[in-house]
């Protein structure tokens, strides 16, 4: 598919400078993308119908770690430039990496020191919860806007 709008994309680009009847060599990688997506659509949709998640596996899987930006929109939502913010959660992560603990395992002393901004409610900002929802916007990856995304793929593969 990639490859199929590259050609499409190179031949638009060249349409300019040429006699404009280069649009004849865009059937080829048309015709096939269209041929790809009937395979694939069906395929799609079979998956979407029958996915299932496992959410107390998924939840377990998950670790404060990854939540180290969010720490950093902690900081910048309390006037801290991203920089700062970068700076003090590069060294939260190089201490909880050294220590064997996670980000939400340090101690608060460790949050202070790395920049005074940090509350006693620092954790709040490492759970996964307030991860997603922070993401709750359209096309974000929270869960009322993956709900409405699924919804929407749904109802587009059903038409």
């Amino acid at each position: 598919m990639l490859g199929d709008l590259t050609t499409v994309l190179a031949t638009l680009k060249g349409l300019p400078s040429g006699y404009n009847k280069d649009l004849q060599d865009d059937k080829r990688p048309l015709f096939d993308a269209v041929d790809t997506m009937m395979l694939v659509v069906p395929a799609v949709a079979g998956a979407l119908d029958e996915i299932r998640f496992d959410a107390p596996r998924m939840r377990s899987a998950v670790s404060a770690g990854l939540m180290a930006t969010d720490l950093a929109d902690y900081l910048v939502d309390r006037g801290v430039s991203f920089r700062e913010a970068h700076g003090a959660v590069g060294k939260l992560v190089r201490e909880a990496e050294e220590s064997g603990l996670e980000l939400d395992g340090l101690p608060l002393q460790s949050f202070a020191a790395a920049h005074p901004t940090f509350g006693a409610d620092v954790r709040d900002a490492l759970t996964p919860e307030r991860s997603l929802a922070r993401r709750n916007l359209p096309g974000g990856t929270g869960p009322d806007a993956l709900r409405e995304q699924f919804r929407a793929a749904k109802g587009a593969l059903t038409r």
